[in-house]
């Protein structure tokens, strides 16, 4: 086993960054090593490099190959060896701290996204952390910060990862193309074929929000890029997003934009002018 660790101090209070590296490292497995079980009390994103890895978390093992980008929860009964048809098992890996890491974490987990294959280039941001992490420079904690959340997005946007409900997909494209419709929750689990209760579960373990709220927003968004594209009247833009009645209209959009929709249109307009 070799293996190279740099340690960075825990994040200072009052910094006003999601996210901070508490160590990174390069280690090198063979299928002689031991299993690594220790309780660190931290999450770990492992990246490997080469060759084959195990790593279970409960029962259930999961082998890497080389790009395989791995999360795993240090507080929780783990363990991670070299595979044994494998010579040697190369990583990068980093551990941090951050803010809702563990909900992340869990939300992931529940949808088996714990493991994900991604593209060359993350071999960059992990180097980029490690030389972060060593350096004494200026506006490291913010560099360090947004590296961890480069990399913790990767496993919700990497391509080959497949979403829980395709139904509910399916349904998110249906509801932006027909705002206009008089949806309610009823009528969209009705469209995703799904009991009332368990759309609300679902829904929202899919898209962190309430499936009203969920719609409220794409409405929303929908009218500020037609009050700021075209010239149509505003209570025509209301109708076309789901907000037949102009004061209805008014007041949903004012709490989202903080200005009603007539100011909004000046406004954006005055900023494109520019």
């Amino acid at each position: 086993m070799l293996n190279t660790i740099v340690y960075n101090s825990p994040l200072p209070k009052g910094m006003p960054y999601p996210y901070g590296v508490l160590a990174a490292g390069h280690s090198r497995f063979t299928p002689r090593d031991p299993a690594i079980t220790a309780r660190y009390k931290e999450h770990t994103l492992i990246l490997t490099t080469d060759g084959a890895g195990e790593i279970a978390v409960g029962t259930e093992v999961t082998g890497t190959q080389p790009l395989t980008l791995s999360w795993v929860n240090t507080s929780a009964d783990y363990r991670h060896k070299c595979a044994q048809d494998c010579a040697a098992w190369t990583y990068l890996w980093f551990s941090f701290e951050g803010h809702a890491a563990s909900q992340l974490y869990g939300k992931l987990a529940r949808r088996s996204q714990l493991h994900a294959l991604v593209a060359p280039d993350t071999i960059d941001l992990f180097k980029s952390v490690l030389r972060a992490v060593t350096s004494n420079h200026q506006g490291r904690h913010s560099q360090l910060s947004a590296l961890v959340g480069q990399t913790v997005a990767l496993f919700e946007n990497c391509p080959n990862q497949t979403r829980g409900h395709d139904s509910l997909q399916d349904l998110a494209r249906t509801l932006v193309e027909s705002l206009a419709d008089p949806w309610d929750t009823r009528s969209m689990a009705a469209k995703a074929g799904l009991s009332l209760s368990r759309f609300h579960s679902v829904f929202r373990e899919e898209f962190d929000v309430p499936p009203a709220t969920w719609l409220r927003e794409q409405r929303i968004n929908a009218a500020k890029r037609l009050l700021t594209e075209t010239n149509m009247a505003v209570t025509r833009i209301g109708e076309l997003c789901g907000y037949p009645d102009p004061q209805h209209f008014s007041r949903e959009f004012t709490k989202n934009a903080l200005l009603p929709p007539t100011k909004f249109r000046s406004q954006m307009r005055a900023r494109v002018a520019r």
